[in-house]
């Protein structure tokens, strides 16, 4: 069976650089390599780079645009493979072997009664703890012949692999010879046999989970996606340039080092495997959490008594073995606070939110680290394509941006500083201008432009627009700051102000300084400056310089430049429409809130009354009716005045 379903496509960004996953950082990086299956070369992937992270290993095309990865989750072990005459030293990386769950296609399809039978779905099984009586749950294809034995989860105490053949062999018996008469049987409860509503996915009195319903689409899918089918044993289409074949059937991939650095890369790889191994233990619980280690208490000193030479050399022995346990037990702390580094680093994140957060650090997206080091033959293309993707993530976000290369020197310089840590190496200024070279080199997506007049130099976007659409982009600001200061004044006079400082301010247009244009699109004022004096040639803009400092304007001696400009009675009519319709949103919202609160003070006493109608008896006036005079009794005859 083949074994390129291992292999998977990694997604890289702009930078030719693969996107890491989350918690994913690289650890070695080389180029000038080759990807092997076995003994075959995988076509297509004989010269690019690798990547070994924390998680996988990944192939990055130097040719084309394409990347694959596999996970070091799916290795075994790795193996060093020396440099033999012209063949190129090599590291194997043994893959684990492949548990299937289901069978092959051909036995699914050789009979319809059968495709049911091979199509059997994993359940879980209960077995009931000899102990304590706990019901746990195991998978029934759970392998009792080399597989781990459970514990119970309650007592801890692992039960015996005779009782649990009997239990798997007893359910799936069970499951056999239960079949389902109806469609309300088909959601039966295998183990209080509960009739359960289809949609349900465990049992209602007991909680059980239920056996899905095999159907023909199933079936289907399980049939094109089963280990035998083509789509499943290579997934990415990769062609072998001879038949896959492996030494000793041990499945295995192979990567070649033709310019060296073989050693590094088998070093960190065998570590990487053997500490996901041993977080797969801990995950499993074949390691004590509350393991402690044991330390042995140092012996108490014989005191030297005496004096001459020998006693002099006893002492320095002493002092000598009392020297090595200092450094061997600081060795230990060293080692025990690396291990503790992950649980350090969670603390000191969790104290981020009490700590006020300084707006000097660009909130950038995720951005791995430099592994190399500076020796490396690597370094130079690495670090080109590290600075380029620190750019396009901070400072050239629009198609506007551009920065200077002393500034961008600083900013990565400050931005390694405040990521790293105090211990970082700074870019040097010759290693920084031999990564803005390599721009052009590396086709990266960002390039360097240097102004003629003053010699600064800067980076901007390699899909930038041109000149000219940047000179009209600055005209279009300008043209926008002309059309809100006539717009704010015909609404300052509308709605009545009588703030002096709107008077005053108000007066005039003022235009805009460098400063100003300069904060809008980014720029640093060198190159706001350098801008601005090409639109000034271009007659596009004009400025007024006086003690106050200079202003430019748009270029209104130029009638078509002039025809740009909003016509003031069309911003009156705006300003006119804008005030009233923010009126009627004040009004319409203070009318809501007023029957809000006037009608949670009313009370309906009956359902059918409606507040406002008055009913018909009540305008008719009462008649005159005397009184009995029984009822008033002695007052009958007194008469009033």
């Amino acid at each position: 069976m083949s074994r390129l379903n291992v292999w998977h496509s990694v997604p890289i960004n702009k930078s030719s650089r693969p996107v890491f996953l989350e918690n994913e950082h690289s650890l070695y990086v080389k180029e000038g390599v080759g990807i092997y299956q076995g003994k075959s070369k995988i076509s297509g992937y004989q010269n690019g780079r690798v990547y070994l992270t924390n998680m996988r290993i990944i192939y990055v095309d130097s040719g084309e645009r394409k990347a694959i990865g596999m996970y070091l989750r799916d290795a075994s072990r790795a193996e060093l493979v020396e440099r033999f005459l012209r063949s190129s030293a090599k590291v194997k990386i043994y893959l684990k072997s492949e548990q299937s769950t289901t069978l092959n296609g051909s036995e699914l399809g050789s009979s319809s009664n059968s495709s049911s039978a091979s199509l059997r779905e994993v359940t879980n099984v209960v077995w009931t703890c000899l102990i304590c009586s706990y019901n746990n749950h195991i998978a029934s294809n759970f392998d009792t012949e080399s597989g781990d034995l459970p514990k119970c989860v309650s007592c801890g105490i692992k039960p015996s692999r005779e009782l649990l053949k009997k239990v798997i062999e007893d359910a799936m018996n069970k499951e056999d010879q239960t079949k389902p008469l109806t469609k309300s049987q088909q959601n039966e409860c295998p183990r209080c046999t509960f009739i359960n509503h289809p949609s349900m996915r465990n049992c209602e009195m007991c909680g059980t989970e239920l056996k899905p319903r095999t159907s023909a689409t199933a079936q289907k899918l399980a049939l094109l996606n089963g280990p035998g089918s083509p789509l499943y044993q290579n997934p990415l289409g990769l062609t072998l340039e001879e038949p896959e074949e492996y030494t000793n059937r041990k499945p295995y991939i192979k990567i070649s080092f033709r310019k060296g650095g073989e050693t590094g890369f088998f070093e960190q790889a065998a570590k990487v495997i053997d500490q996901l191994k041993w977080e797969s233990l801990e995950q499993r619980g074949g390691v004590n959490d509350e393991a402690t280690k044991v330390v042995q208490q140092p012996k108490e000193e014989n005191r030297i008594k005496g004096g001459g030479i020998h006693s002099l050399q006893q002492l320095g022995e002493q002092q000598r073995k009392r020297n090595e346990i200092v450094l061997s037990s600081s060795l230990e702390d060293l080692e025990q606070l690396m291990y503790k580094a992950q649980d350090l680093i969670k603390i000191g994140s969790s104290f981020g939110s009490l700590v006020k957060k300084q707006n000097k650090v660009p909130k950038i997206g995720q951005i791995s680290p430099l592994p190399l080091n500076k020796s490396s033959s690597l370094y130079i293309e690495e670090l080109a394509r590290h600075l380029c993707e620190y750019l396009l993530n901070t400072e050239l976000t629009k198609t506007t941006s551009m920065i200077t290369v002393h500034d961008t020197f600083a900013s990565y310089n400050r931005y390694r500083l405040y990521t790293h840590g105090f211990g970082t190496d700074l870019i040097s200024t010759s290693d920084f201008n031999k990564c803005i070279g390599m721009f052009e080199t590396l086709d990266l997506p960002i390039k360097s432009k240097t102004y003629a007049r003053s010699g600064l130099v800067v980076l901007t976007q390699r899909s930038i627009q041109s000149q000219k659409d940047l000179h009209w982009t600055i005209l279009e600001f300008l043209l926008a700051q002309d059309n809100l200061f006539h717009y704010e004044k015909y609404r300052s006079e509308i709605e009545g102000f009588e703030d002096d400082y709107l008077k005053e301010h108000h007066q005039v247009y003022h235009g805009c300084t460098i400063t100003e244009i300069a904060e809008h699109f980014g720029w640093a004022p060198a190159v706001c400056l350098e801008e601005v004096d090409r639109c000034i040639e271009e007659e596009l803009v004009v400025y007024d310089k006086h003690i106050s400092g200079t202003f430019y304007f748009v270029n209104k001696f130029d009638e078509k430049l002039c025809n740009l400009l909003r016509p003031e009675e069309e911003l009156k009519r705006q300003a006119e429409q804008d005030c009233l319709n923010e009126q009627k949103q004040i009004s319409s919202n203070l009318k809501t809130q007023y029957d809000m609160e006037a009608g949670q003070m009313l009370v309906n006493l009956r359902d059918n009354y409606d507040f406002g109608d008055i009913a018909s008896e009540q305008h008719e006036s009462p008649k005159n009716i005397p009184a009995d005079k029984d009822l008033i009794g002695d007052l009958a005859d007194l008469k009033f005045s």
